[in-house]
């Protein structure tokens, strides 16, 4: 897929631990991105607010890499999910209604380093056209050591490809998300997972919607 102008990138980074790495992960980011102009959006909470807002401004000096600091719980509020917007990764399950002029985005987990410039990864989106229909998810499988089946956090769950994936790196395709009404989908996954008392990380919500959609989701190299 040709690389735009700006790719955006989208994390999240909640306390203090998640707060010092991420900012590990940005300046990977900063380093590998060569000449790619990257805009990332960190989801964060008031800890985070206050312990990025000073590093961020100095890199967003830079020609390169713009970060933009979003309140996580802000994010959720419309999707009334009670405690669940405690967790700040469930962000990731709402990226294509939170940013609706976007039509792709890359979600990387906060606590990864960023080995190579992300055009390459972007360039992934090119092979999301395949026979059954084009896809508007790429993940990677799990690897869980000595299991061959993707067992979820607290329960079994329905998963996709040969174990499962892992949501810590998502090619998100939002324009096709949005016509698939994921974010509301998402939504009911949670509403029912939480009157069950049998609550679901992003993870396995991810799982069980390309379980059901298999030609919407493309496994990553």
């Amino acid at each position: 897929a040709p690389v735009p102008a700006v790719i955006h990138i989208a994390t999240a980074a909640c306390g203090p631990v998640a707060s010092f790495n991420v900012l590990i992960f940005l300046h990977s980011l900063h380093v590998s991105s060569g000449l790619t102009r990257v805009a990332v959006h960190v989801f964060t909470d008031l800890t985070g607010m206050a312990y990025l807002q000073e590093p961020v401004e100095r890199l967003n000096n830079s020609d390169v890499v713009g970060v933009h600091l979003h309140d996580h719980k802000e994010a959720l509020a419309r999707w009334k999910l009670g405690k669940t917007t405690r967790a700040c990764g469930m962000v990731k399950l709402f990226l294509a209604a939170i940013f609706p002029s976007l039509s792709t985005l890359i979600w990387l987990d906060s606590d990864m380093l960023v080995m190579e410039d992300v055009a390459v990864l972007y360039r992934e989106f090119g092979c999301f056209d395949h026979v059954d229909g084009p896809a508007s998810i790429g993940v990677a499988n799990e690897s869980q050591m000595n299991s061959t089946v993707y067992t979820g956090g607290k329960r079994r769950v329905p998963y996709f490809g040969r174990t499962g994936i892992n949501s810590g790196t998502i090619l998100l395709n939002l324009t096709l998300l949005r016509v698939e009404q994921f974010p509301k989908r998402m939504q009911q996954f949670i509403i029912r997972d939480t009157k069950k008392k049998k609550p679901s990380d992003d993870q396995d919500l991810i799982n069980e919607y390309l379980h059901k959609r298999k030609r919407r989701g493309y496994l990553l190299p």
